[in-house]
């Protein structure tokens, strides 16, 4: 058993901005992870307006924080930073468990988008049994950790909510949880420490990574 200042481990928080929610059409625009309770990450990433949602701008805030411009001075970071985001995968016991608000969505738009993609003819070659490369190989654990879905079970909603949501419930009862802003740093900074108090509130052995500002003050 761990004792109250451990921390648990074997996890990678995720988030990522996007043009839109059709993986088809819309691209990814900024990354951001963190591996169990180190540094948060975050990677500007190329990518196209064509087709974009002006909802889906205006949410990330895409023109107020100045996307284009940040990305203009680091040219030639996405395609090292997407490696270091890989590794952070490869843990000491296996791979390790990718975390976010919603998996489903961010792991879509990175596997299809960027980290997954493979050329057409390799595609195609193994379609027609042809001697190919094997196909990539997803780099996170095959058990994706939903932290909506997991809040829902441990609060008792019949439905998953969202990470404002869950926040607020939280700081309710006295955890000390940063506000989601939609920048992805930002957003998985909120959702690792959700699942941090999470795992206190269910009486897990992590209470020191979910401080109260008052313990007694939770409601009846």
């Amino acid at each position: 058993m761990s004792d109250a200042t451990t921390a648990p481990t074997g996890y990678v928080y995720v988030d990522c901005e996007t043009t839109g929610l059709d993986r088809r059409r819309h691209h990814p625009y900024e990354l951001a992870w963190a591996v169990d309770t180190g540094p948060v990450y975050t990677l500007l990433l190329p990518h196209t307006l064509r087709y974009a949602d002006p909802a889906a701008l205006e949410v990330g805030g895409y023109w107020r924080r100045n996307i284009p411009g940040m990305l203009s001075t680091r040219t030639g970071r996405a395609l090292p930073g997407l490696q270091q985001f890989v590794d952070a995968f490869d843990g000491p016991h296996g791979k390790r468990t990718l975390v976010a608000a919603n998996p489903c969505f961010d792991t879509g738009m990175l596997w299809g988008r960027l980290i997954g993609r493979e050329p057409w003819h390799t595609r195609l070659r193994r379609r027609l049994w042809l001697p190919a490369p094997p196909a990539p190989v997803e780099p996170w654990h095959y058990r994706l950790l939903d932290i909506e879905a997991y809040a829902a079970g441990a609060f008792g909603w019949e439905k998953p909510r969202g990470l404002s949501t869950i926040r607020d419930w939280l700081t309710a009862r006295r955890y000390a949880i940063p506000r989601p802003d939609h920048s992805s740093g930002g957003d998985v900074a909120t959702v690792r420490a959700c699942h941090h108090a999470i795992w206190d509130y269910l009486g897990k052995p992590y209470g020191a990574l979910a401080p109260r500002l008052d313990p007694a003050a939770e409601p009846a």
